[in-house]
């Protein structure tokens, strides 16, 4: 009977490796942490993001493993929630530019002029959604 149980051990953890690799390649495609180094003119701390995304997937998969809590307070909670929805939103973003979104969406609606504002007014109302859905239900209650 233990060699079922390690069978799976070692299914899942293949399974995971799989995943894992498909995440970062997925991450590496989008050349989000280059672009973000460039813009932040920060190059020489590109080893430092990259150990900071695996460190963040090693806790993750460690998490969904093995469920801890670490109390740390509302504050830094909603610090780690606006890193992660930042980090969301550049993943977003960076995907949009790399199929050309943008370009394909303003030529076909024959906007010559306002792409930025464009942009900001998406930003602003995919903002104003998440405070909707995270504020709401507090409201509400």
């Amino acid at each position: 009977m233990w060699w079922r149980k390690l069978i799976l051990v070692v299914i899942g953890f293949g399974a995971g490796n799989i995943i894992a690799g498909g995440v970062f390649a997925f991450i590496s495609a989008l050349g989000m942490i280059p672009r973000m180094a460039n813009k932040s003119k920060t190059r020489q701390y590109i080893s430092l993001y990259e150990d900071c995304i695996t460190i963040g997937g090693a806790f993750g998969t460690l998490y969904m493993v093995f469920p801890f809590s670490i109390p740390v307070g509302a504050f830094i909670t909603g610090i780690i929630g606006l890193l992660a929805g930042i980090f969301i939103g550049v993943t977003a973003v960076c995907l949009a530019e790399i199929t050309d979104v943008i370009p394909i969406m303003s030529d076909r609606a024959n906007i010559q002029q306002g792409i930025a504002f464009l942009l900001l007014a998406v930003a602003i109302g995919k903002t104003l959604g998440s405070l909707a859905q995270w504020l709401v239900p507090i409201i509400i209650s």
